[in-house]
């Protein structure tokens, strides 16, 4: 890759939350000059999807994955739409996708992708209505709560509420309900 369009795009990360508009400029620039550039498109749309152009931020992100499928950014961002839109199923299978993309290219988890698997997940099973819902997507909210926990997720408070444990002095977490 041409150091002109890294360059650009390095000036519009350190940015893009301060400065949207310049940063837009920035990473459109470095597009121009990288047609291929599939992180620059990933960070364009997350741009559009803070400045709520929902629309556009999913287009960005849809280029991207159709370029370089290995950019797990757009596929998390492009899952947050979806399940801000209640399309729980193909939210679902996007954060899978970033997460398993997360694994093999960068060798972790993702743990926002983890947290926002399993508040989808959550989301399901409570779609199911009181003691319908599916137990399975109850077992993997769980599950991906704890994986959230382990890797150091900036919601473990949260996650740690939700699989009934509450985080006590030093860090540790224990049940919630001790039954005593």
């Amino acid at each position: 890759m041409d150091k002109q369009p890294l360059e650009l795009f390095r000036r519009a990360s350190a940015i893009d939350a301060e400065q949207p508009e310049e940063a837009i400029r920035l990473y459109a620039q470095a597009i121009k000059l990288d047609p291929q550039f599939a992180e620059a498109m990933s960070n364009l749309g997350l741009v559009h999807h803070r400045r709520g152009d929902l629309a556009l931020a999913e287009q960005w992100f849809e280029k991207a994955i159709s370029i370089d499928s290995r950019v797990p950014d757009a596929w998390y961002n492009l899952g947050c739409i979806r399940l801000a839109q209640q399309n729980l199923k193909k939210a679902a299978w996007l954060f899978e996708q970033a997460i398993e993309i997360s694994l093999k290219v960068f060798g972790d988890g993702n743990p926002d992708a983890h947290f926002n698997l399993a508040e989808t997940y959550l989301s399901l099973y409570h779609r199911g209505g009181a003691g319908r819902g599916n137990s399975t997507d109850k077992a993997k909210a769980r599950d991906h709560y704890r994986q959230h926990v382990m890797l150091g997720g900036r919601f473990r408070k949260v996650a740690l509420q939700r699989i009934g444990l509450r985080v006590i002095q030093g860090g540790r977490s224990k049940p919630r309900h001790t039954g005593a």
